[in-house]
């Protein structure tokens, strides 16, 4: 089984990736895998060593396929809309009285989730 070095998600997560089938994916190949917060884009940065992938297994997961078109088309509309999900989430704070500074939003590809990074004092 294949193993490669992923970086995915807006904080560029690292992570190393097993791939089912004995497809081999050049350096900066976009691809489309499973990690432990959903489906997410990356990027393959290398074939990871048996060291290596013992190393960042945790924060890995599984190559599903090289991202086709109709992926990156996906990935332009989610990106369209987090503007709109940002403002939304910036009124829940204002209107909750929290205290904490909203960041960033990220949409995972697979759409089952939206991670919200936020400043807070004592957090």
């Amino acid at each position: 089984m294949a193993k490669y070095i992923v970086r995915y998600g807006s904080m560029r997560l690292l992570g190393a990736f097993d791939c089912p089938d004995e497809t081999v994916f050049a350096r900066g190949t976009k691809v489309i895998a499973r990690t432990g917060r959903g489906l997410e884009a990356g990027e393959v940065l290398c074939e990871a060593t048996d060291e290596a992938f013992e190393r960042l297994r945790e924060a890995g997961g599984r190559i599903l396929r090289e991202m086709t078109p109709d992926d990156a088309r996906d990935i332009s509309r989610i990106r369209e809309h987090q503007h709109e999900q940002f403002a939304i989430c910036q009124q829940c704070i204002q209107k909750l009285g929290l205290a904490m500074e909203l960041v960033d939003l990220e949409h995972l590809f697979g759409g089952e989730r939206i991670i919200v990074y936020y400043l807070a004092e004592g957090r």
